[in-house]
């Protein structure tokens, strides 16, 4: 179910268009495969509220760095994060 949360996000972040589409869509996908790996591991319960706080906070910090990874320009993508971080 994650994963395919994660591939109709990130299909409609491809939509949208910009210079952090992939990325974004990327981003996307993963985390949407990563949630439903940690509700696999957990026996298919969910999480307590603190667990799923910390994995959003991990989740938005790793889209953060693949946007800085993938977007072109670099300069572009890095402006977005320094508007976006706090």
């Amino acid at each position: 179910m994650g994963l395919g949360a994660g591939l109709i996000g990130g299909l409609y972040r491809l939509s949208l268009g910009g210079f952090t589409t992939v990325s974004c869509a990327i981003s996307t996908i993963l985390a949407g495969l990563l949630a439903g790996l940690i509700f696999l591991i957990n026996k298919r319960h969910f999480v307590e509220i603190f667990w799923a706080v910390v994995f959003a906070v991990l989740m938005e910090s790793l889209h953060m760095l693949t946007n800085l990874a993938i977007a072109q320009p670099y300069y572009l993508a890095l402006a977005v994060e320094e508007l976006t971080y706090l």
